[in-house]
């Protein structure tokens, strides 16, 4: 199955047209040249398919943040949903006052025990609602991840074929002279601005399952 690509101008051009592009630039005007420090291929046509490849990575990477903008702000409200009926669940007993009739002190902690109840209930949905919305979060970085990769690799693909013409060559030209496209550096800024977020989500998300293993095991042993 082929793997998704970002849309970029020339991905469909034929490799023969590509190889003559590189043999016309590097043999007929001369303006393809192998960079003497980095050992690269160089040239106009690299170079635009190059910053094409990062304005593009920087979109996709908008469109990511677009993509998981609402569910952030859900799993923000549920976070803090989480931690209040955290605090009210760890609170296993009830206050009664003494001078209370024996009813009154059984009608209270059977009204205890059936909000306990409901807030167990309340707490299990929110945090099937945080696993899943875990999963979209890292899914979708995961596709866009998978979409710069592929795309990258796409246009590096062109760029044999193009080094092949430029150095009239029939065989392959060496990796070490076809220029990198580094992908993760569009995501840099993706992690730095929800680092604090994703520390967060992944500190309660422990703290959760503690907590569940905690209540597996029994209230009055933790």
């Amino acid at each position: 199955m082929r793997e998704k690509t970002l849309k970029i101008k020339g991905m469909c051009v034929p490799g023969l047209f590509i190889w003559l592009h590189g043999f016309f630039q590097g043999r007929i005007t001369k303006t393809a040249t192998v960079d003497e420090e980095t050992g690269w291929i160089s040239s106009s046509y690299i170079t635009s398919k190059r910053k094409l490849f990062n304005e593009l990575s920087a979109k996709r990477v908008k469109k990511l943040e677009q993509e998981l903008k609402a569910v952030r702000v859900e799993s923000f409200n549920l976070l803090l949903k989480e931690s209040e009926l955290r605090k009210k669940l760890k609170k296993n007993f009830v206050e009664i006052d003494s001078e209370c009739s024996d009813i009154d002190k059984k009608r209270t902690i059977r009204s205890f025990q059936e909000q306990r109840v409901e807030d167990k209930k309340a707490y299990q949905e929110v945090i099937k609602r945080l696993g899943e919305i875990h999963s979209k979060i890292k899914s979708s970085e995961l596709n866009a991840r998978e979409e710069l990769k592929a795309t990258a690799s796409a246009i590096q693909s062109m760029f044999s074929i193009y080094g092949q013409g430029m150095l009239y060559r029939l065989g392959p030209v060496q990796d070490k002279m076809i220029p990198p496209l580094d992908y993760d550096r569009s995501f840099e800024l993706y992690i730095d601005t929800h680092k604090a977020e994703t520390e967060q989500f992944c500190y309660l998300l422990k703290g959760v399952y503690d907590y569940e293993k905690c209540e597996d095991k029994s209230e009055n042993d933790c």
